[in-house]
């Protein structure tokens, strides 16, 4: 594409017929001068700024770094960075999940509009604490009021969280979570650590903390009214369930909102307010202390540690260490803990186990911390324990000297038998009428006197016929 000179013809002149073609005899003489070649600015000429910029707008997983050797340079940004000076591209990674997985839980309340509510509630409470200080009205008012008070400093701090997402990151490492914190994501302090949600979560509580500041405050719009009538009793009856409860207030709130002006605005509505109850249950709760003032309870966490953190099971101490981190910010993240575990003992495999840190990771440290938060076992834990009792078999009948002795001052061996206890005590105290019996024929089945010790220990008495073919054995 190029430009064009105003009024010349873009058709070829064609010559009459009756013209002859003739030719300089001076061409053969004529030197041709080349022009010189402008240099064209290209990607890698732009400031360093510019590019940064773009990287961050082309968003994660972009493949500008692949370009040249100068951009991966520039762009690259070593997760496992131990050192104490500066990280470089921190604040580009940093800059990067503010932009794309940053979401601010508080998207929907206008707090002007709710400071200015809160302000004309005040001085409601001001004009009666002289007048009907005793009333019940005044007294729920004034909880009410304290209560939303303190759900809106809770909401403010902890308005940001971060889209599950960002873990399938190539650049998540245990040290890189220390800075999703609040204070490097929002501004905010240090001990507000921004949690982990996924996008359904994000809307569902997006919409929830708009649902119970528009609640309470209709609660007090309920108790301001009375108060203005000289009532001495509640709008409604507070022996009722919560369902109804609930129910009720957001009837009276829809039926009753000439209270609202300009000193006392209307909260923001939004056309998809309703709450996906089925898929995220949530509920209100009494507070019995307060004479049935109503308070919210969060609803159960969606998130789950993803696959791509531990679709391969536990291989590495950093692994480990971003895996307690994450339970760390939340507890019931695992979910069944079967297939993390078989996966990680593949990489114990004698032929595998080269490319594992098993001195400075020993199996009787990564058992109990995956164990200690999940309450139940998934229809293949049995499955689990069989494969650990082979695991620790195979190492019995080689030379285990060669492996040395792990952080604990233990053998392989020792170690993996601690893992079968640990799997062992688990399983049985999780569960009544444990069926023990695939576990006996597997110890039988491989010979193995040690781990026929170890059932023993939960296990006294097993079957008659057991019995008789580990003797025969």
């Amino acid at each position: 594409m190029g430009f064009i000179n105003p009024g010349k013809s873009l058709k070829k002149r064609k010559l009459r017929q009756s013209t002859s073609i003739t030719t300089s005899a001076s061409t053969s003489e004529v030197e041709y001068r080349h022009k010189s070649i402008t240099n064209h600015l290209t990607f890698v000429d732009l400031p360093n700024c510019i590019i940064r910029r773009i990287f961050i707008e082309a968003g994660p997983g972009n493949n500008i770094p692949l370009m040249n050797k100068s951009l991966r340079r520039m762009l690259k940004f070593d997760k496992e960075y131990v050192s104490e000076g500066y990280w470089d591209n921190l604040s580009l990674v940093l800059d990067m999940v503010r932009k794309f997985y940053a979401f601010n839980l508080n998207e929907r309340l206008d707090f002007d509009v709710i400071t200015k509510k809160m302000e004309y509630y005040t001085r409601v409470i001001s004009y009666y604490k002289t007048r009907c200080p005793q009333n019940i009205n005044y007294k729920r008012l004034v909880r009410n009021h304290d209560i939303l008070r303190r759900i809106c400093l809770e909401y403010t701090k902890n308005a940001w969280v971060l889209l599950d997402k960002v873990l399938s990151n190539n650049f998540i490492s245990n040290r890189l979570l220390d800075f999703f914190t609040s204070k490097y994501l929002v501004g905010a302090s240090e001990e507000s650590v921004c949690k982990f949600m996924t996008r359904a979560e994000v809307l569902f509580m997006q919409k929830l903390r708009l649902r119970v500041v528009r609640f309470k405050f209709a609660e007090m719009a309920m108790d301001s009214a009375q108060l203005a009538n000289d009532a001495d009793s509640t709008t409604i009856d507070y022996n009722a369930s919560m369902e109804e409860i609930v129910k009720l207030v957001d009837e009276w709130n829809v039926n009753n909102r000439s209270e609202e002006n300009i000193d006392n605005p209307r909260l923001s509505y939004y056309d998809d307010e309703k709450l996906p109850v089925k898929e995220i249950p949530y509920q209100f709760s009494f507070i019995f202390d307060d004479g049935f003032l109503v308070a919210p309870v969060d609803p159960p966490s969606m998130f789950r540690i993803p696959a791509t953190i531990l679709g391969n099971g536990i291989n590495s101490i950093q692994k480990f260490q971003l895996v307690q981190r994450l339970l760390l910010l939340h507890p019931d993240s695992l979910g069944p803990v079967d297939v993390i575990l078989s996966k990680t003992f593949r990489h114990l495999q004698p032929d595998h186990i080269h490319n594992f840190p098993y001195r400075e990771l020993p199996v009787g440290s990564i058992i109990p911390q995956l164990l200690s938060h999940t309450q139940t076992t998934g229809p293949c834990f049995g499955d689990v324990i069989i494969d650990m009792f082979r695991l620790f078999d195979s190492y019995t009948k080689i030379d285990y000297s060669i492996y040395g002795d792990n952080v604990d001052g233990d053998t392989i061996v020792q170690d993996l038998s601690k893992g079968c206890f640990l799997l062992l005590a688990f399983y049985f105290t999780r569960h009544t009428n444990v069926d023990s019996r695939p576990f006996w024929t597997e110890a039988i089945k491989l010979r193995n006197i040690q781990l026929t010790q170890v059932l023993s220990t939960f296990e006294p008495n097993p079957e008659y016929d057991i019995l008789h073919n580990f003797h025969r054995t």
